[in-house]
């Protein structure tokens, strides 16, 4: 396997992007690479933008927000671009979170994207954008009040394959463990024993519950009926009635 430069990405020391980056507060940028595993959609089916980001009406009513999570894939995308545009001019309450884990299924980040900071590309559209560490589960303390769509970029990384079709050739294996080292979990729970506020008995429980979740939620599908095909395209595009409403 051939090497490549890894993609270097500058800390940000103007807080956060855009137009209300100066009363956002402080950028906690992290230098390192990183993020998901979310699939490149294809398909208006397999979109991660919202049908309410095509109306300027559906998601102004009400003080909800939408958020949209997707992959540095998804990013290249133009229905990504479109949406970005549009959320900006009208202003929509629309949270984007690009989880970049420097992979689009196989293909890495520096081999699609010429520009890999893509926070500051996001910030071209007029909107509050930043990254943060993704591997850091207290890096993003909340989302502060502003006005129209906001960017968030979590520098991260997958440790197994993109799907059990995914032969993963395309990285080395010290590349994987090497980021196995910054795993999100161990390192809040060895934060939070250092700290004293996590003990061993209160992991077994959250584990416990946690297992118990997953199998209920396993079990419940197992045993649900298949959803009809006329429920194909529900919550896929807004009816006429919205968009013009």
């Amino acid at each position: 396997m051939e090497s490549r430069p890894r993609p270097s990405w500058p800390r940000c020391t103007a807080g956060r992007r855009g137009a209300a980056a100066a009363a956002a507060g402080p950028c906690t940028c992290s230098t390192r690479a990183g993020a998901s595993t979310a699939a490149t959609p294809s398909s208006p089916a397999d979109s991660p933008w919202p049908p309410a980001s095509r109306s300027p009406t559906a998601c102004a009513n009400g003080p909800n927000v939408t958020c949209c999570f997707f992959g540095d894939g998804a990013f290249a995308e133009g229905e990504f671009h479109e949406t970005a545009n549009l959320a900006a001019l009208w202003k929509l309450p629309l949270l984007l979170v690009c989880e970049n884990n420097l992979y689009a299924m196989g293909t890495a980040l520096e081999r699609h994207e010429a520009q890999t900071d893509l926070a500051m590309r996001a910030a071209s559209y007029g909107m509050v954008a930043w990254a943060v560490d993704g591997m850091d589960a207290e890096a993003v303390e909340g989302i502060r009040a502003g006005t129209g769509p906001h960017f968030l970029e979590l520098r991260t990384y997958r440790f197994r394959a993109h799907s059990m079709y995914d032969p993963d050739r395309y990285r080395h294996k010290g590349e994987i463990e090497q980021w196995k080292s910054r795993d999100p979990v161990s390192l809040l729970m060895d934060r939070m024993r250092e700290n004293g506020e996590l003990g061993d008995k209160e992991l077994a429980r959250i584990e416990q519950r946690v297992t118990d979740e997953i199998d209920h939620a396993v079990e419940a599908a197992e045993q649900a009926p298949e959803e009809p095909v006329g429920h194909l395209l529900r919550h896929v595009t807004s009816s006429s009635a919205e968009a013009v409403s």
